[in-house]
């Protein structure tokens, strides 16, 4: 059966004004019982207030949102250097879906560093499902761009066996498909 359920990026800022608490008790309020976690920091003030949620509100967490990397004085969790981090959020939040929500800009530069990106998110694809939680990308129009006649998101899916996949719709038409 489908589940229908918010993705809190829509809601980031009535979090920064607000507190992630408010604004999952407005998500149930509304009828919603599952958010989908993007865009929102992943503080432990912010983690145990959606934990808490989940016990007392009935909140599911589908998904929570990872970076592999990030430029050098980014600030944010991401896969690379916060990987056990990742899955204990993923664990207090009782969700076994961690997603992608888009490459790093380097990966575009050359076929080269989109098979670097390809190699590292089937990495840590692997190393995720040895904790029982899986990877999934998460695609925009850049996807359907094509290396030697394949489509990047064709490549990824080759090149990243172990990655799963979160279809946008809207971004597969923009696309061009």
């Amino acid at each position: 059966m489908a589940r229908i359920g918010i993705q809190l990026m829509m809601l980031k800022d009535h979090v920064e004004e607000q507190g992630i608490t408010p604004v999952l008790h407005r998500v149930r309020e509304t009828g919603f019982e599952v958010v989908e976690v993007s865009q929102i920091p992943m503080t432990e003030q912010n983690v145990a207030a959606m934990a808490a949620a989940r016990d007392s509100l009935g909140i599911e967490v589908a998904a929570i949102s990872a970076k592999t990397s990030a430029p050098a004085g980014s600030e944010g969790l991401t896969l690379e250097n916060d990987f056990d981090l990742h899955v204990e959020h993923a664990q207090r939040l009782g969700t076994s879906m961690i997603r992608i929500g888009m490459m790093p800009i380097s990966a575009l530069r050359s076929p080269e560093t989109f098979d670097a990106f390809a190699a590292e998110v089937d990495e840590y694809a692997q190393r995720l499902a040895e904790h029982g939680i899986s990877l999934s990308y998460h695609n925009h129009h850049v996807e359907f761009a094509k290396i030697g006649g394949e489509t990047l998101l064709d490549h990824l899916r080759r090149k990243a066996p172990h990655l799963r996949y979160e279809i946008d719709c809207h971004w597969v038409q923009r696309g061009g498909r």
